[in-house]
């Protein structure tokens, strides 16, 4: 069957496709994801501006989360694909935390040749084959803190 349609029938109908389309799950084989955040310290100081990774381990499904911490060393996951959060289950943990030559905040930019950026966090932090770092993200999240100890080079 062939639809006769008009221009402005044929737009409507490409409208409503799209909107039909874009109700349902955006991933629908992502496991379920509940939120988790936290802070993190070092020292007993909140550490800023450090990115969090969750690396899945074991049988957790997913492709990991991060986060950014803020001024006050606080943090919420989300996923790439996924949106707020992180699925069930056993991560390794990254909290690294990169500055300038002269300690300013790093700021990738990608038009720009970059050397002197250093790692300012210890390696059983920041380093994913290092890490000492473990997460277990229960049903229905929650909050999950940091205390790193060492001093910051």
């Amino acid at each position: 069957m062939i639809l006769n349609l008009n221009g402005c029938a044929r737009r409507s109908l490409s409208l409503a496709l799209m909107f039909i389309a874009g109700c349902g799950p955006k991933y629908p084989n992502l496991p379920a994801q509940y939120p988790v955040s936290g802070a993190v310290t070092l020292d007993g100081k909140p550490v800023t501006g450090a990115g969090i990774m969750f690396l899945p381990r074991g049988e957790t499904r997913g492709t990991g989360a991060m986060a950014m911490t803020d001024a006050e060393g606080k943090y919420s996951l989300k996923t790439e694909y996924g949106g707020p959060g992180a699925p069930e289950g056993e991560y390794a943990v990254t909290i690294s935390k990169v500055v300038n030559r002269d300690g300013t905040p790093y700021v990738p930019n990608p038009d720009v040749a970059e050397a002197g950026e250093r790692e300012t966090l210890p390696g059983i932090y920041s380093d994913s084959m290092k890490t000492t770092l473990t997460a277990n993200v229960p049903k229905g999240g929650g909050t999950i803190d940091f205390e790193l100890k060492g001093k910051k080079r």
